[in-house]
């Protein structure tokens, strides 16, 4: 099966992690760039560097790996315009993360990357670490009194903010002792948080749909809103255990599905939850950009990407389509057989790929 995927700035390759193996294919007829890379664990995910020439993956046993991929070589008689696989010898540099399931955001500078280390179910980190991009010497951490469901830093690196599955916010400001603060505490559990543009609030999603908009400074709601106006299922969380149960006893694992994604430009968001709909909301004041998205299978959505510039917002599930926002309107159906798990544009829009769990890649022209 297929584990994460990640264009290169290009869109001309693939690198995919197949089970326990990292591979790079031909974005345009899936061949693959010499043999595959052995002895990995599983990655959570993957992230090239601008120019092409490295990529990063981070394993669920804590390990991030950084990889010189001699992205842009001479091309040969053999070979036109030959390029590198991922090899253990192109290897350039590990870091090790404690806890497993972790969950990688890179700064808007490209300077700093911050782990934090839960998958939402089992997750065993409590603390956040900032690490810089340059040589992956941790320049910040802040530790928890319980496990981290998430965290993320503002747009100028100057904050950081942290969720917990105690249902509290924390943040502080990087640099200044005794900085740190509680910023809100919940009644349901943070599952994802995004600083604002200009870093004045906080968006968090919760566990029961709902999203609000706290104010840095003050820990106020500047707006608080339901997933489609009302209520999700409620849940439970099992006894010394993180997982958790329906009010009808059923076990619930889909919290992998809850997103929040925002646009290149801070205008506007989307959220995934766990029912059928995604919404897309302005930032200003959590009002619906355009009615909430459905896919024709009528089945919730597994996995959403925004385009490079947020004008195309992909979903998948036992079916995927493509919106354009700017229009309001469906703009293609995306053909696979399976359960989308993730979906990737690169990096002109021009093109997507599908990850289902059924082990297949499937790769769309956009537009048709």
């Amino acid at each position: 099966q297929y584990w994460g995927a990640a264009f290169s700035p290009d869109g001309l390759d693939l690198v995919v992690n197949r089970d326990t193996y990292v591979e790079r294919i031909k974005s345009s007829d899936g061949e693959l760039y010499g043999a595959s890379s052995p002895g990995l664990t599983f990655l959570q995910q993957m992230q090239w560097s601008p120019n092409g020439r490295h990529v990063a993956t981070a394993t669920l046993n804590g390990w991030v790996n950084i990889w010189d991929l001699g992205s842009y070589l001479p091309p040969t008689e053999n070979m036109p315009g030959a390029r590198n696989a991922l090899t253990t010898t192109g290897r350039v540099r590990q870091i090790q993360i404690p806890g497993k399931g972790t969950r990688l955001k890179r700064s808007r500078s490209g300077k700093y990357i911050l782990a934090c280390g839960s998958n939402l179910i089992f997750g065993d980190l409590k603390r956040a670490m900032l690490f810089s991009t340059s040589d992956g010497a941790i320049v910040d951490s802040a530790k928890s009194n319980a496990l981290l469901l998430d965290a993320c830093i503002s747009h100028d690196d100057s904050t950081l903010a942290i969720a917990t599955l105690d249902n509290e916010i924390e943040i502080w400001s990087r640099g200044i002792a005794q900085s740190r603060r509680r910023l809100a505490t919940l009644e349901s559990e943070p599952l994802r948080i995004e600083f604002g543009p200009a870093g004045k609030t906080l968006i968090v999603l919760q566990i029961d749909g709902r999203v609000t908009a706290y104010d840095t400074q003050s820990g106020e709601p500047r707006w608080s809103k339901f997933h489609l106006g009302v209520e999700l299922p409620s849940f439970s969380r099992l006894k010394d255990s993180h997982m958790y149960r329906r009010e009808n006893g059923f076990p619930y694992m889909q919290f992998q599905n809850y997103d929040l994604r925002f646009s290149s430009d801070g205008t506007f968001f989307v959220t995934n939850c766990a029912n059928k709909y995604v919404c897309v909301r302005n930032t200003n004041d959590g009002s619906l950009r355009l009615p909430p998205i459905s896919l024709a299978s009528n089945e919730p959505a597994l996995a959403i990407a925004l385009s490079p510039g947020s004008r195309f917002l992909a979903v998948g599930g036992n079916a995927g389509e493509v919106w354009d926002l700017a229009t309001a309107s469906k703009s293609a159906a995306l053909d696979y057989i399976g359960r989308a798990a993730s979906i990737v544009f690169d990096s002109d829009a021009d093109r997507l790929a599908v990850f289902t769990g059924g082990g297949a890649c499937y790769v769309h022209n956009r537009e048709s």
